[in-house]
């Protein structure tokens, strides 16, 4: 006739449901942070839910767990994949994953300026320009001279002679530099006043 009891707590949970997940900026450049943000997951418990990131490279899983990439860690044709878990502290929902493409970040033309400012028609000007490639691509480079005022082509080359070019003072001279990393084409100029 010896009987015996316990008490325990049963705890009947109902996991958070898949969150939404948006990646910005779209399209992503390699100057740019990865940010996926996740909204929508829904508790049936009403629990509060907490979001738990993994982050995939090309398909393989990195040591990444915040909501953010720095485009310090990213590269130019690289596949990178959140996966995002909704938990509600006691469960983990399904997951919701979101990838995006970086793409190639197009040269940038930082100043252009021709040299002497006042050139007269015996003086030799240079083309100075400043550029930067966040992907570090080998560049194309190229010159083009221009009389806007004649209308003359005048050279190919980042220094032109003005004595070469049937420059004449009130000419308009310009150079035009373009540049290309084989995946995308930049291109300004800049001009110069021939001086008497």
């Amino acid at each position: 006739g010896m009987s015996d009891s316990e008490t325990f707590a049963i705890r009947v949970n109902n996991a958070p449901t898949p969150p939404t997940i948006a990646l910005s900026p779209d399209p992503a450049y390699t100057t740019d942070d990865l940010i996926a943000v996740a909204i929508g997951s829904t508790d049936l418990d009403g629990d509060s839910v907490l979001y738990q990131y993994q982050w995939f490279l090309d398909g393989t899983l990195t040591s990444f767990t915040n909501p953010t990439i720095s485009s310090s860690d990213t590269n130019k044709d690289e596949s990178w994949t959140v996966r995002v878990t909704p938990t509600d502290g006691y469960q983990q929902g399904a997951y919701a994953e979101a990838t995006i493409l970086v793409s190639n970040s197009p040269t940038n033309i930082d100043s252009i300026s021709v040299t002497p400012t006042q050139p007269n028609v015996v003086d030799t000007v240079t083309c100075n320009v400043s550029v930067t490639d966040a992907d570090n691509d080998p560049l194309t480079e190229t010159y083009q001279w221009d009389n806007a005022t004649t209308g003359l082509s005048l050279g190919s080359q980042n220094t032109l002679s003005l004595s070469n070019a049937i420059a004449s003072p009130g000419d308009i001279i310009s150079c035009t530099y373009s540049v290309d990393d084989a995946q995308s084409n930049n291109s300004t100029s800049a001009v110069v006043y021939v001086s008497n």
